[in-house]
């Protein structure tokens, strides 16, 4: 094999596809790229993963309106693929997003039904991306607060910063979290930027 053909084998390739579920799946495949890490840049999130053992890499999002494609970066190349058109209706959401290996969780503050939790970003250090999104079916209406618990271990020892972020606004609300300890199972409770 030349090393033409050598490197087009090893080049990554990032495809955008939608489901019947109104989620968004990013599909990031890299033949030489095992545990590498990988940024997307997807609206008004960043976040941070990395491939599995055979370069690969899966990620489901709610859609951003108006959007027009999806970035990747990994290994100083930066991917791009278009947004597919959606099949039905875009489901609401709300998200927390943060730097580092802290663990967050929110919660809804009541019950409503059909509610998906995501759990995205790999915790690769104080420069990883993280998010938490709720995602509701279409149409749901927003709490106008969720719940943000700390969870469990690593602590961290000075503020996080972090945003919230949801399906009826399009900019970010900063927070600035108190650093977590690791003794506490508590909550705070958070508006929702948009609600209302």
């Amino acid at each position: 094999m030349n090393g033409a053909a050598r490197a087009q084998d090893c080049a990554p390739d990032l495809r955008v596809s939608a489901g019947q579920d109104g989620l968004v799946t990013l599909q990031l495949a890299a033949p030489c790229g095992p545990y590498e890490r990988v940024d997307v840049i997807y609206g008004p999130f960043l976040l941070t993963e990395e491939t599995d053992g055979q370069g690969q890499m899966l990620m489901r999002l709610p859609p951003v309106v108006n959007l027009p494609n999806v970035a990747a970066v990994i290994s100083e190349q930066t991917l791009f693929a278009p947004m597919p058109l959606l099949p039905g209706p875009s489901p609401d959401y709300v998200a927390l997003v943060w730097e580092g290996d802290v663990d967050f969780a929110l919660s809804l503050p009541g019950e409503i039904p059909g509610v998906e939790s995501l759990k995205l970003g790999f915790p690769i250090g104080a420069e990883a991306h993280r998010a938490h999104i709720l995602v509701m079916p279409s149409g749901s209406a927003l709490p106008g607060a969720v719940n943000l618990a700390h969870q469990g271990r690593p602590c961290a020892l000075a503020p996080v910063r972090a945003s919230v972020i949801s399906s009826q606004s399009a900019a970010r609300m900063p927070l600035r979290l108190p650093a977590p300890g690791c003794d506490g199972d508590g909550f705070v409770r958070i508006p929702v930027p948009g609600a209302g």
